[in-house]
């Protein structure tokens, strides 16, 4: 278990009633925040009246406020009216009463402790926030129940405790956290990365399939492809199930051995015929070793099982080609898909008419939603016309998508035609990878360029020379000659550069290992960061 910090809370709450009856002098509490004040407020906003402007909520930003909203019947914080907030039961932070005790640890070890110590107004009475708060980058797990069973021994003893014995228990709270502080610090020593982390969990468990993978993944990341083969093998002798199959089955792969790594793949399948990733892996390592139609079974496969997975089409097109089934490899192809109430998702492999045609299809039908990815990951180009009619729907005026120039000098430039009423207004991203070229990259640069759109991924290729025919050749091969060259609508040239993300996402081999896709998560992350920014997300967000 991987754990950066813990913070424990305790709240100390005296009641309103007592000090109405005059017995504040006695309630540690209600001098502290002078309860006659107190009192008035409380007055005040059970009339209706406002709560005072000295009094804030909880968390006064409008980032992070999802609870909040919601619980204040869809009222940002800071709207709230007073009453409300009493009906509601939220407590209001006094500013004015904050103070904090911080000790840091000296290094080595990213290890520090806080007490901090927080007044409150709640509607029934007054509110004292103890929060002791660790931070370090490893605690071991059996530390967990330890510190809850100190929590509730303080809540004990503060309850039944006199001022004195309060103050007292604060100090031997202080002492407590920094002697766990000196424990997590020595443990940070050895906990310090994922490898010692999980070497010290097999030192415990030797037989733990999970640990045995996740330090082949950490040690295959270092590309130590013999201890994690080794690894790996134990996972799989000790639970052979579809997953510890596959992850062996990759690290053979890595490891040159693929007779071995097809045989893992099979049994993994076996085990689970419907994992499309390992049905790609598979197919992976038999288009490399010439088995190209078995290669081509198992990337067909995948995509049954998982329409969307970009990595597989990309392949099957490549060993399409290779087979010379030109008709098939080009053939284009359109996906989208809602991924919730608020977020869509479009992939397609190329600008032609029919993917136009598709791509407004699809626009109408996320129309309603206020956020979309589009994915040009493994769009190779196509058609500079048809990319200016899809860019279209995401522009409300005409705009240029740059300037083609030929060999003799003959400029053509497309442009954009307002498109009304079908114009999709939400915001968008753009995925791209090393496998975008030519109009994907057209495409890309002119949104990217105008602000339309973020764009997410890797540079692109840098291939956008232009083709204005295929030469057949007398074998019945075919030649393509690059004649025409392009720069953005504002003079800048993309080949040989490609284009350059507003946000590069790392691929690492543990993300492929896992399934992960870094780049679709930072997409959906930027864009509920824009959508939902001060405004309560749809339930499941």
């Amino acid at each position: 278990m991987t754990i950066n910090a813990l913070r424990l809370s305790f709240v100390v709450t005296e009641n309103i009633l007592d000090l109405q009856r005059g017995t504040g002098p006695a309630m540690p509490l209600g001098s502290l925040v002078n309860e006659p004040g107190y009192i008035n407020i409380v007055n005040i906003v059970q009339r209706g009246g406002a709560a005072p402007n000295q009094l804030q909520m909880p968390w006064p930003h409008r980032a992070g406020n999802h609870f909040w909203d919601a619980y204040l019947q869809d009222k940002l914080p800071g709207d709230a009216g007073g009453k409300l907030c009493f009906e509601k039961l939220v407590p209001l932070r006094l500013p004015r009463f904050v103070e904090k005790i911080e000790m840091v640890l000296p290094e080595p070890g990213p290890t520090s402790m806080r007490l901090g110590i927080e007044g409150f107004y709640y509607p029934y009475g007054t509110g004292l926030l103890v929060t002791a708060a660790l931070n370090w980058q490893h605690l071991a797990w059996w530390c967990l129940p330890l510190l809850v069973l100190a929590g509730g021994v303080a809540v004990w003893l503060w309850r039944r405790s006199p001022m004195i014995g309060r103050y007292g228990l604060v100090c031997l709270l202080a002492g407590e956290l920094f002697f766990l502080g000196v424990r997590t610090r020595a443990q940070t020593l050895v906990w310090h990365d994922d490898e010692s982390l999980w070497r010290g969990v097999l030192a415990q468990f030797p037989n733990s399939d999970q640990a045995n993978e996740m330090l082949a993944q950490a040690l295959l990341n270092e590309n130590r492809i013999p201890e994690a083969l080794t690894c790996a093998q134990h996972a799989v002798e000790v639970a052979p199930s579809a997953e510890t199959r596959r992850n062996l089955g990759i690290v053979l792969t890595q490891a040159g051995e693929t007779q071995e790594a097809v045989g893992e793949f099979k049994l993994a399948l076996q085990l689970n015929p419907g994992m499309a990733d390992t049905h790609c892996r598979l197919g992976i390592v038999l288009q490399r070793e010439g088995k190209l139609e078995e290669a081509i079974a198992h990337y067909q496969q995948a995509l049954r099982t998982n329409p969307n997975y970009a990595e597989a089409y990309s392949n099957l097109g490549n060993s399409l080609q290779s087979l010379k089934r030109f008709e098939e490899y080009s053939a284009p192809q359109l996906l989208y898909k809602r991924l919730d109430r608020d977020f869509g998702y479009i992939t397609f492999n190329g600008f032609w008419p029919e993917t136009a045609a598709e791509f407004e299809r699809a626009i109408k039908a996320l129309h309603d939603t206020r956020g979309l990815v589009i994915d040009l990951r493994d769009n190779g180009g196509g058609a500079a016309f048809s990319a200016a009619q899809m860019a279209s729907y995401l522009f409300s005026k005409q705009t240029s998508l740059g300037q083609f120039v030929s060999r003799s000098g003959d400029v053509t430039e497309p442009k954009t035609q307002p498109v009304d009423k079908l114009m999709y207004a939400g915001q968008v991203m753009i995925l791209i990878s090393e496998q975008s070229g030519s109009g994907a990259e057209v495409f890309a640069a002119t949104l990217q360029e105008q602000g339309r759109v973020s764009v997410i991924g890797h540079p692109s290729c840098g291939c956008v020379l232009g083709i204005n025919r295929r030469h057949i050749l007398p074998d019945g091969g075919a030649l393509d000659v690059s004649e025409v060259d392009y720069h953005t609508s504002k003079g800048t040239r993309l080949e040989g550069v490609g284009v350059i993300p507003n946000t590069v996402t790392d691929l690492h081999i543990s993300d492929l290992l896992s399934g992960r896709d870094t780049a679709m998560e930072m997409a959906l992350s930027k864009l509920r960061q824009i959508v939902y920014a001060g405004v309560t997300p749809p339930s499941g967000q």
